[in-house]
């Protein structure tokens, strides 16, 4: 069955009883479909079957730009240095010696503000490459305000023959795609290997030889919207390139961008689920829980990145099955309480580090506290009988681990709260330190 695939698809869910889900790709519950994993709990079948199957390359593949090159500018030793194309290894014996301090020998890499672009036609030629490489992506359609294009650096490699590994970090801070533009140089060949674990996790590569590289430009993207992207440059002569980060202004909408349709094993599940409650009701299970990636949701509108992709997917299947579906919030509180010899009434702080090692790694004598609030998908509150009921159902949680819970587990969670409270113990010349850490986990809960 098809996610949803758009912000008003989404808003709709603030409505569950009059959503309606398409039905293409719908089976009807029977004993034929059983779970991809039949030996598994429901949690890991959702799990090993993730629903992200993106639909962006990892290399967008070459971008020409024809008729402009730009007219570049060093600042070093206290003049403008102009950069010949095509770059040629005269050029780069000239250059790196002046800019040396910034990286080795043969290659360097120089930060944006040492360096300037005059060419005007210059700017307007990369932001039309950028489109055609996003589209490439598969970010077809992208309104012009809905992502920004900053040049990072430049690098100058001035060695015969190079390899250089570039990593391009998940998206962060709305970084999701980067671009390399490589300028022309007398280089015989660029060899480009790219991968992402979330996206590809084989090595995509493209060639470029001879001529093209010494008399146009060629620009290139790598797409790190769900994970960082390795790549390898290989290449034979001097070369020159310049870095470009594409940031997004809404990232809610590239999120739906990696949807590529319906992910059957999940309906698998639901539709295999359903049957068993049809036969066994008191014996399957009633519900599962998906933790989600976000600090806080507590209703459609705040979901981001990979929660939006993991609800577009959960809801039309939960809604045509017949299953129900609220958002929740943990409060996980663990702490630790001891009594020390103290002076001057301060607590010794190797004591209490220890303790915070204790709480993140666990140890005697802690306590754990849970408290569980649950939501429609709106944010309404939901009524006291069905809170009852589904804190009933949370044990399997706090004392089995049982999440589709991703990466995370309920420790792995940044700690939002690190209090320490010292008072005065009973003991002479004692204090009792009690420390707490509080975690904050949002989730989504899925029952019959």
């Amino acid at each position: 069955m098809d996610p949803i695939h758009s912000i008003l698809g989404l808003s709709a869910l603030n409505k569950w009883d009059s959503y309606k889900p398409g039905t293409r790709g719908y089976i009807a519950p029977n004993e034929d479909v059983g779970l991809p994993y039949p030996e598994d709990t429901l949690e890991l079948n959702f799990q090993d079957t993730n629903c992200l199957k993106p639909n962006q390359a990892v290399l967008s593949g070459i971008a020409t730009l024809t008729q402009v090159c730009p007219a570049i500018s060093i600042f070093a030793d206290g003049a403008d240095e102009p950069v010949g194309f095509p770059f040629s290894k005269r050029d780069a014996a000239a250059l790196l010696p002046k800019v040396g301090e910034l990286g080795d020998a043969r290659t360097t890499t120089i930060s944006n503000d040492l360096f300037k672009i005059d060419n005007p036609k210059w700017h307007p030629s990369v932001a039309a490459a950028t489109k055609t490489i996003l589209a490439a992506m598969g970010f077809k359609d992208l309104p012009e305000d809905a992502y920004t294009v900053e040049l990072a650096d430049m690098t100058v490699q001035g060695a015969s023959i190079f390899e250089s590994p570039y990593v391009t970090p998940p998206a962060y801070g709305n970084h999701f795609a980067t671009i390399l533009v490589f300028l022309p140089s007398n280089i015989n060949s660029v060899q480009l290997f790219g991968r992402n674990e979330a996206i590809a996790p084989r090595w995509a590569n493209y060639v470029l030889f001879g001529m093209p590289l010494q008399t146009s430009v060629h620009a290139i993207g790598l797409c790190s919207l769900l994970g960082s992207t390795e790549l390898t440059i290989k290449g034979k002569g001097d070369a020159v390139y310049l870095t470009y980060r594409v940031r997004s202004t809404y990232r809610s909408y590239l999120s739906f961008n990696s949807l590529t349709g319906a992910c059957s094993d999940w309906r698998n599940i639901f539709c295999s689920w359903r049957y068993e409650l049809s036969v066994d009701k008191d014996y399957a299970q009633q519900e599962v829980f998906f933790m989600l990636e976000a600090d806080e949701v507590d209703n459609v509108t705040k979901l981001e990145d990979n929660d939006v992709v993991m609800v577009s997917h959960l809801a039309p299947l939960v809604k045509a099955y017949g299953f129900k579906m609220y958002f929740g919030s943990l409060v996980y509180r663990k702490e630790c309480q001891k009594t020390f010899e103290a002076c001057d009434q301060v607590a010794p702080e190797s004591q209490t580090e220890a303790m915070e090692k204790d709480l993140s790694m666990g140890g005697p004598g802690i306590k754990e506290n849970f408290i569980w609030t649950f939501t429609h998908l709106n944010g309404t509150a939901v009524a006291e009988d069905v809170g009852d009921r589904l804190n009933s159902c949370t044990d399997r949680v706090t004392l089995e681990s049982q999440w589709v819970a991703g990466e995370y587990e309920l420790t792995d969670r940044e700690v939002s709260r690190n209090d320490v409270n010292v008072r005065p113990s009973s003991l002479k010349n004692s204090l009792t330190v009690t420390i707490t850490q509080t975690r904050c986990i949002p989730f989504v809960v899925v029952t019959a």
